[in-house]
Order: structure tokens, then C-alpha cells, then sequence
């Protein structure tokens, strides 16, 4: 897995894929991805619905596998989390399973398969 470089400038395009990962699906390993590209549990802290704010425990590779159990959405606390940034589904495709997600400033895309997830955002 690769950015977009310029051969000439070194520097990466932006407002592309700038992160992305293989993951298996059942353990959670990372078979290939871009540097620092991490699946985490953390401790986070949530706004509520009533507006205040508590500490909980976010697992971002359950939350993605339970949004594809439940046509893109999760109801796991945290919702659905790349690299600690929440992301909000757009489109679930379960034919294809391919979710669509989107985040302020930019959106990913998660293809799963019988052995594994393919993440880019």
C-alpha cells in the first residue's frame, strides 16, 4: 500500500487515500498497511446525547466488524473510528460488502471479504 507521491517533489497529493490497511477479520492482524496505520482499543471521551461527556472504552476493529453485521451500523459506543477519528456511514453496500464512510475534511472505505477487511481513508 502506497500514497499518491510525486516522484519529483516527494510530496504527497492530498485530498486522496492517504492511509489504508489489510486486516484480518477474525484476529484483528494487519497484513499490510501504511506506516503508523493502527486497528486500537483506547480509553476516549464521548459526548452524550443529553450533552454531557464519559470516559469509555472504544475497539475500533469491533465497531467496524459489528457495522458490517448490521448493514453498516454499529450500535457500539464510539460508532465507527479510524485511527481514533470518527467516521459516519454513507452508504452500506452488502451485496458488495463495501462500506462507505464520511468525516469532516474527507471519507473511507471499507471492502470486507471472506478473510479480511481492506481499509482507506
Amino acid at each position: 500500500l502506497i500514497n499518491n507521491t510525486d516522484a519529483q517533489t516527494s510530496k504527497t497529493a492530498s485530498n486522496i487515500c492517504e492511509n489504508g490497511a489489510i486486516i484480518g477479520n477474525t484476529d484483528r492482524t494487519i497484513w499490510a498497511s501504511t506506516p503508523g496505520f493502527t486497528i486500537d482499543k483506547y480509553q476516549a471521551t464521548i459526548e452524550t446525547d443529553n450533552g454531557t461527556t464519559r470516559n469509555v472504552e472504544i475497539d475500533e476493529f469491533a465497531n467496524i466488524l459489528d457495522a458490517f453485521n448490521n448493514n453498516g451500523i454499529t450500535s457500539r459506543i464510539g460508532g465507527i473510528r479510524i485511527l481514533k477519528e470518527k467516521y459516519f456511514m454513507v452508504t452500506f453496500d452488502s451485496e458488495r460488502g463495501i462500506l462507505y464512510l464520511k468525516k469532516n475534511g474527507g471519507g473511507a472505505c471499507i471492502a470486507k471479504s471472506n478473510l479480511g477487511f481492506a481499509c482507506f481513508a
